[in-house]
């Protein structure tokens, strides 16, 4: 019998949540919820679990129902709040102040599991405005870990919001905007000090180039040609780091084996494997885990063997493989490749080789 989510533990399902688009999160849980009783049971509780407010009128409401309904309010994990304008969050005669009353419904206690608040960057303007507010979430929300923005318009509005955040540890930048940008270079000295974690396009990956070292996580969206192991390499103590995940698309820069930068005529008639991993080796030579999407086969990978021996520290290797054949001889011949791999890169570390193709569960294989 095919895996079902019935046979998933109910711990597994916030998992799965997490990992939902923002904009269509409420309405799949919805759906799950009415999957099955097993299913239902798990998820109900989540249904709420993640709210997005977009008018007054949804605002009010909330307002309302947290504070008639204890249960509803503590079971509150994240509350994006993305009213679309200035009129929207403060009236003329002060009638109707979101982030105020935000604030006060915090302070009663009525949110007291919320760890996510995501807010248009002018409502992220006035919560700033107010003495407290973040003070208050800090005291009332134990949990409170993350802040989502949208709509920053201009470099300039971004740098003020980071200078007027010093201590933030994890930033994530989502965009789908060619030419926006976050951040402006040269920056401040002793800028955002506390950051520890960073995921981003690479144009803002680069501007903090400088920064970089204090970290110890680091994801690069978007980047082309060897990027990312040429920044590595030259404004990391590369050495000294693991780096656990590396995504590229193809280009025309790469480096030789001897470390001479090649490039190719024409992008397409590059083969990866045979040019862009020396780039891989050489800026990133401590990660732990390496994907390859697409692989043509498995072949392609055993030829490139030695090519692998510069990574020491190389434990696992996640590949995406068509599966031809059937399920026990697919296995073996992952398993094979996997052991010649292994032998033939010399690469005692390596632990695992994993098939994510389309056919679930993925075939693993373990190398003793």
């Amino acid at each position: 019998m095919p895996p079902s989510f019935a046979d998933l533990f109910p711990e597994i399902f916030p998992l799965i949540v997490a990992h939902i688009p923002l904009h269509i999160t409420p309405a799949t849980v919805r759906s799950l919820s009415l999957t099955n009783r097993h299913v239902s049971a798990a998820t109900l509780p989540l249904v709420w679990g993640c709210l997005v407010i977009e008018d007054e009128r949804q605002f009010n409401n909330f307002v309302k129902k947290i504070s008639s309904d204890l249960k509803f309010g503590h079971g509150v994990r994240e509350l994006h709040i993305m009213l679309r304008s200035l009129s929207q969050n403060r009236f003329v005669d002060g009638s109707f102040n979101a982030v105020k009353i935000l604030e006060e419904s915090i302070i009663s206690g009525a949110l007291p599991s919320m760890h996510t608040i995501g807010l248009r960057a002018i409502l992220s303007g006035y919560a700033d405005e107010c003495p407290d507010f973040w003070r208050n979430v800090k005291k009332y929300c134990p949990r409170f870990r993350r802040l989502i923005l949208l709509d920053i318009y201009g470099t300039e509005e971004a740098m003020s919001f980071w200078t007027r955040h010093p201590t933030l540890e994890t930033v994530a930048i989502f965009t789908r905007e060619k030419y926006s940008r976050w951040f402006v270079d040269p920056f401040p000295q002793a800028f955002l000090p506390n950051l520890r974690h960073f995921k981003a396009h690479f144009r803002e990956v680069r501007v903090l180039a400088q920064i970089l070292p204090q970290l110890r996580s680091l994801a690069v969206c978007d980047s082309i040609n060897a990027q990312v192991p040429y920044l590595l390499h030259c404004f990391l103590e590369y050495q000294k780091r693991q780096y656990r995940g590396y995504e590229a698309q193809d280009g025309t820069f790469h480096d030789g084996r001897e470390g001479s930068i090649k490039r190719q005529g024409q992008a397409s008639k590059r083969d990866f494997l045979k040019e862009y991993v020396h780039s891989i080796v050489r800026g990133a030579p401590n990660i732990e885990e390496l994907c390859f999407i697409s692989l043509p086969s498995l072949t392609d990978l055993i030829v490139m063997s030695s090519d692998f021996s510069g990574l020491k520290n190389l434990k696992r290797m996640y590949i995406e493989v068509a599966a031809t054949y059937e399920d026990e001889v697919r296995e073996n011949i992952l398993a094979n490749a996997s052991l010649v791999l292994a032998q033939q890169s010399g690469l005692a570390s390596l632990e695992s080789v994993t098939n994510f193709n389309p056919e679930f569960p993925f075939p693993v294989a373990k190398i003793q």
